[in-house]
């Protein structure tokens, strides 16, 4: 079937149907009220305001069609805009459906057709555009003719009326001069001497004289004046019947022009529109005159045939190609054959544990805490692999080596237990090989007494190796409160049963305890949050500003003493309203952990993804990151990062922005090196700011 273009209306050809402009003479009918109506127009046009009401409605169309003029402008700019961004998109569109890595088949062609269609609309706005820009033109010079006329008759008659109030003003001066030179002449005359003389000085001038005199100036001021007054009359009979109607007259012919022409560029333009959606319309939806006609998009897209597009590429792709290999058989060697060798000699499994290989903390990034020793670290690394390893190891045998110790906590602040209370612990520690690295000597404290009665599960832990580890192991209650700051804290934070200890080994231990399915967040990141919101949402500096040294140990310790479930912090006097105290505890906890809350695994990605400059693109590449982390991570960032949002929902009185919050949390989530803090504060800013939407569900 051969594609034909879809018959559409021509712009130009429907652009001036039913256009027509307006009749430029009123109309008198018989109607008496219309005839009052037309007297009272025409004595206000030949009234003394006439001229000056048609100079303002002229000037009120020109501001008028001005403004229309600005529209058709802009309305242009934006339809050639249009097709043209259409017009690139097309192009790119078809490019791409040329290129080999797309589908070839009848959604593709199809695509095309779409496109040629789309084509057809472009460039109806592109005429559409042309022609509105043309009147834009024609518009724009009749304002500027029709407002160069308005000056030149507004200049005209404006000069004869004040002409002829000129002509009356003075009249009336010189009728003042005359009343007072006869009134003079009057008193002299009569000698009235009521009647004040205006010649104080008569210059020595007899009475007869000075009435001669007098009797002249009046008789030639009475002649002025009545010259004066009948000047005025001839200049005002010449204006009211000459002047003043034909500067009238040529007023209201300009307002009509340009009334009847605006009105006609408007329905110009109202039937370019109606061509305009007309022609989009039938492009994308063509009238059928017969079957051969063109097609619309609806049928166009319901003519892609994916089934049949399916079978066609399978059948394409498999032919001329092996659709089955070979089966492997197996040869024994020649040399073989003869029976050289008697027997296999049977490998036996190895039963004991691989000896783990140390790494340095580059090779493990976060596995151990800032201020955390190489070997500390290495060995930290090491004890971690050996237990991975342990857990999916094959086993060989059910016995149990005879030697075996638990992993040392800091927290401890009792002796090994009685052998009585031995069952007390086997439950979940984690039991290392005397020869491993890292196992505890007899001689070392393992952890602290738990109660028979207690639901308290034991929880393995990276040990930390005594030799080699430049801090060494202290219990939080001994520290000497006088000798540590609160930057000693943050950099060497206590580690025991709970600090330092990998987040999902966490978080399944307590949720064994509590018996539910999953838990938000580790328990002492949950009652430290909970004491945030009741008591330092409004604390300037939250999160920035230190807590008290003392409060800080004391708190490491009633949580590594105790099971995290049972310490209650709903009293800020257990911290002696130290609410700082509770902020840095919080803190210090995820530089503890082993792993980084957003996983060493995805640092690279979040830091390259920090680099994008659009914002919503960089939000999306958090949003995929932050969901391709593991369970535990992910619902306990969700956790926090709603927790900061309410934080800095209350900034104007903690001042905590969401920059200073990000400053201030940023490494501590990403792990990293302190120079690279700006791309790890773009990182928790952009999860913060978006907090609803990546978080949403």
């Amino acid at each position: 079937m051969t594609d034909s273009a879809p018959s559409t209306p021509d712009l130009a050809s429907t652009a001036f149907v039913g256009a027509g402009a307006p009749s430029t003479t009123a109309t008198l009918t018989s109607d008496p009220q219309a005839a009052y109506e037309n007297e009272r127009v025409q004595s206000v046009l030949q009234s003394d305001v006439g001229v000056e009401v048609l100079l303002k409605r002229l000037k009120l169309s020109i501001g008028s069609g001005k403004e229309f003029s600005s529209f058709l402008k802009k309305r242009a700019a934006a339809e050639e805009d249009n097709a043209t961004a259409l017009k690139r998109l097309i192009r790119s569109t078809q490019e791409a459906i040329r290129k080999s890595d797309g589908r070839h088949d009848s959604f593709s062609s199809r695509l095309e057709e779409a496109m040629r269609i789309h084509e057809q609309v472009a460039d109806h706005s592109s005429k559409f555009a042309v022609m509105v820009s043309e009147m834009h033109d024609s518009l724009t010079d009749l304002c500027k003719e029709t407002d160069r006329t308005r000056k030149m008759l507004k200049e005209k008659g404006l000069k004869e009326e004040k002409n002829v109030v000129d002509a009356e003003q003075t009249a009336v001066k010189m009728q003042g001069r005359y009343n007072t030179l006869a009134e003079e002449f009057d008193r002299v005359r009569t000698g009235d001497p009521t009647k004040r003389s205006l010649n104080k000085f008569k210059n020595n001038k007899t009475g007869p004289q000075y009435e001669e005199e007098l009797y002249r100036k009046v008789m030639t001021a009475e002649a002025e004046y009545k010259q004066r007054v009948q000047n005025a009359q001839s200049m005002l009979r010449d204006l009211l019947n000459v002047q003043r109607p034909d500067t009238v007259r040529q007023l209201r012919n300009t307002l009509e022009t340009f009334d009847a022409g605006m009105t006609l560029l408007l329905q110009r333009y109202s039937n370019l529109c109606e061509a305009l959606y007309l022609s989009k319309g039938l492009a994308v939806s063509p009238m059928k005159v017969d079957e051969f006609g063109a097609r619309s998009m609806s049928e166009i897209a319901n003519e892609v045939d994916n089934d049949s597009d399916f079978v066609k590429f399978i059948l394409h792709e498999g032919s001329g190609k092996t659709l089955r290999r070979k089966e492997v058989e197996f040869k024994q060697h020649k040399a073989v054959t003869g029976g050289s060798f008697a027997a296999v000699t049977a490998v036996t499994p190895v039963t004991t544990r691989p000896k783990a290989v140390a790494s340095t903390p580059n090779a493990i990034k976060g596995a151990g805490v800032v201020g955390t020793s190489t070997a500390a670290a290495s060995a930290m690394a090491s004890s971690l692999r050996q237990q991975q390893t342990a857990a999916m190891k094959p086993k060989a045998s059910p016995a149990v080596p005879a030697q075996q110790k638990f992993i040392p906590s800091t927290a401890a602040t009792a002796a090994t237990p009685p052998s009585g209370a031995d069952s007390q612990y086997k439950t979940s520690s984690m039991l290392l090989p005397d020869d491993s690295p890292g196992a505890a000597t007899p001689s070392t404290p393992t952890s602290a007494p738990v109660a028979a009665n207690s639901p308290y599960v034991s929880i393995p832990i990276p040990p930390v190796p005594n030799g080699n580890s430049s801090r060494a192991v202290e219990n939080p209650a001994a520290i000497d409160s006088s000798k540590t700051s609160e930057s000693a804290l943050l950099a060497t934070p206590q580690f025991g049963r709970m600090f330092g200890v990998p987040l999902e080994v966490l978080m399944e231990a307590e949720r064994v305890q509590v018996n539910v399915e999953n838990v938000d967040a580790p328990a002492f990141v949950i009652k430290c949050i909970e004491a945030v919101d009741k008591f330092g949402l409004d604390k300037e500096g939250i999160y920035s500003i230190q807590g008290s040294s003392q409060e800080i140990e004391h708190i490491q310790s009633m949580f590594e003493n105790q099971n995290p479930l049972f310490v209650d912090i709903s009293d800020p006097a257990a911290y002696h309203n130290d609410v700082y105290a509770i902020g840095t505890s919080l803190k210090l906890y995820f530089k503890a952990l082993p792993d980084s809350l957003c996983t060493d695994i995805a640092y690279d990605k979040f830091f390259e993804a920090s680099k994008i400059a659009d914002d919503n693109l960089r939000r999306d590449n958090m949003h995929y990151l932050v969901n391709e982390l593991p369970d535990a991570n992910y619902t306990t960032l969700r956790y926090l990062i709603l927790h900061l949002s309410r934080v800095q929902d209350n900034f104007r009185a903690n001042k905590m922005t969401i920059r200073n919050l990000a400053n201030e949390w940023g490494t501590l989530l990403m792990g990293g090196e302190a120079k690279d803090a700006e791309a790890h504060a773009v990182v928790i800013g952009t999860i913060l700011t978006n907090c609803y939407s990546i978080f949403a569900s």
